[in-house]
């Protein structure tokens, strides 16, 4: 049974849908008011996500669509992306994304995670205006130097899952990160033993630094944090813990000049 759909839809959700066929091309013109999709767990036969076929779509999040492989940018009309919040999670096959990213110029989140076969984020480069970047579980993720990470506005970064110690490592010694970050959450990287200090500290915007689940992570940087840091978390990295919780311990005076401290959900200062 065919069921109407509505022309001047906004949101559209599908979930748990696995045999659902993805929209054939004729059907995209009733979709041209879609603003926010979420797919998710369906449409297990899509294997290349259009893109460019929703011009005012603004969110979309894509979860465990099994044989998905790319996600593809096909302009219509002309017609630029308005997309502003982009989310894939626990897409297996994903190999992909775009490389005309950089021309999504109103994308302003951009979350991935759980994508074990992807090896190339943005290879024409970062929308320059992202805020937030969030990486977790992408095992084959490199980085690379035609990212431009480094000139984006990005505010926001978070890494973390196994797999991520080596490109976080990069991007920190190699100074990718752009100088207006103010936020950087690291964590479950159990294989992460120390913090490169000079990248750290070239992020003279960072305000917020939260450290969790790195249990092989000894100490901080000897070349200290960024004296802009106001807030410092750590959390359930046990050796850490024991060598900051001490207050009257030479590596409490390392890091007692940061306003706010938190170590395992206590507030230490």
């Amino acid at each position: 049974m065919a069921y109407p759909v509505p022309t001047k839809l906004k949101l559209l959700e599908i979930t748990n849908c696995r045999k659902l066929e993805f929209l054939a091309h004729e059907m995209i013109p009733k979709f041209a008011e879609l603003e926010t999709l979420n797919i998710s767990c369906s449409c297990d036969s899509l294997r290349s996500f259009p893109l460019g076929l929703f011009p005012e779509l603004r969110d979309l999040s894509i979860r465990s669509c099994v044989n998905l492989e790319s996600l593809s940018f096909e302009a219509v009309d002309g017609k630029i992306s308005h997309l502003k919040s982009l989310s894939v999670f626990g897409c297996k096959n994903l190999r992909s994304f775009p490389i005309q990213l950089h021309a999504f110029i109103e994308l302003r989140e951009l979350r991935i995670s759980a994508l074990p076969n992807l090896e190339s984020v943005a290879e024409g480069g970062l929308p320059l205006n992202l805020k937030v970047f969030e990486v977790c579980y992408c095992d084959k993720l490199k980085h690379s130097e035609k990212w431009k990470l480094e000139q984006s506005f990005l505010r926001q970064f978070s890494i973390g899952g196994r797999g991520s110690e080596d490109l976080f490592g990069t991007l920190l010694e190699e100074k990718r990160l752009p100088t207006t970050l103010n936020n950087l959450y690291i964590y479950g990287l159990p294989s992460l033993k120390s913090l490169d200090g000079k990248g750290l500290q070239h992020l003279t915007s960072l305000k917020r630094l939260q450290i969790h689940c790195c249990d092989n992570l000894e100490f901080l940087p000897k070349e200290g944090l960024p004296i802009s840091l106001s807030f410092l978390s750590i959390e359930r990295c046990s050796s850490l813990k024991k060598r900051y919780q001490n207050k009257r311990g030479d590596d409490w005076s390392k890091i007692a000049g940061i306003p706010c401290i938190q170590i395992d959900g206590k507030v230490m200062k």
